[in-house]
């Protein structure tokens, strides 16, 4: 617990700089993070093919670069290159790649790169995302810090035994109610300083809060279902106290793609 709480207060600053500065400090680290998230997702399905991995690799590099130009029609392109140059190792390397091999390396790619690059897209391509990217982390945190305290202080039925013993019921709704007021701070600061729009309401940011809390804990279960389904404890070591990236990234993973739809909505 010592260790999960100084790295904790040691990653907070970079957080609060590359969300506050962005632009290309914030698109080099999540493109280091992407590749890391995924070396740790390889080595979990033991996908071992190291041309598959580079591949995967570089594309993550490319489809950043494409990002960083501002130039969003060039993403699709990023796909098309992924879709050609996989389908193509597969048929040239048959039959030494398998059809499960191609299956967790597509998922790992979608579930990764793709949830985790929506990070970017709200704090870069949306208005006023130097403010809305917070509620990111202010509903995966807010709603697992929450779901802790009630579930260690209230907890009793079990959410799901054979997935996660210690999660509870109580835990969930916590997590919920603790997200939905968070948020409903968030607005009421959005609200006084004019960042949206003035047809959106209190309300809505409790509303926003908790399907937000929903979506995250759900990314949670994820991550939990793959460490039990690949028989691992962590992903990885790399953040101490914490595990690896995908196990700090999990409940984020989702909730990213879940706010750029809302940030959308709301300007």
């Amino acid at each position: 617990m010592k260790a999960r709480i100084i790295t904790a207060v040691l990653l907070l600053p970079l957080i609060i700089f590359l969300l506050w500065y962005g632009r290309l400090p914030l698109i080099i680290v999540l493109c280091g993070v992407t590749i890391i998230g995924l070396y740790e997702f390889f080595a979990a399905v033991k996908l071992e093919d190291r041309l598959l991995r580079g591949m995967a690799f570089l594309l993550v590099i490319i489809t950043y670069s494409f990002f960083w130009t501002g130039d969003y029609t060039y993403m699709n392109l990023s796909v098309l290159m992924f879709i050609a140059l996989s389908l193509g190792i597969y048929v040239f390397k048959y039959p030494k790649i398998s059809l499960d091999q191609l299956g967790f390396l597509t998922f790992g790619m979608v579930y990764i790169l793709y949830l985790l690059l929506h990070i970017a897209l709200v704090r870069e391509t949306t208005p006023e995302g130097i403010w809305s990217v917070w509620l990111i982390f202010i509903i995966a945190f807010g709603s697992d810090s929450a779901a802790y305290f009630v579930g260690v202080n209230f907890g009793k039925n079990k959410l799901v035994p054979k997935l996660s013993p210690k999660k509870t019921i109580e835990g969930a709704l916590g997590g919920v109610l603790g997200a939905g007021i968070l948020c409903t701070i968030f607005g009421i600061l959005m609200l006084q300083y004019g960042l949206v729009d003035t047809w959106v309401t209190l309300p809505m940011f409790f509303v926003i809060g908790i399907f937000g809390s929903v979506v995250s804990q759900i990314g949670d279960l994820v991550g939990s279902a793959m460490k039990r389904q690949t028989q691992i404890k962590d992903f990885g070591k790399i953040i101490p106290g914490h595990g690896g990236i995908l196990d700090r990234l999990d409940s984020i993973l989702l909730t990213a793609p879940y706010v750029y739809i809302i940030v959308t909505m709301l300007y």
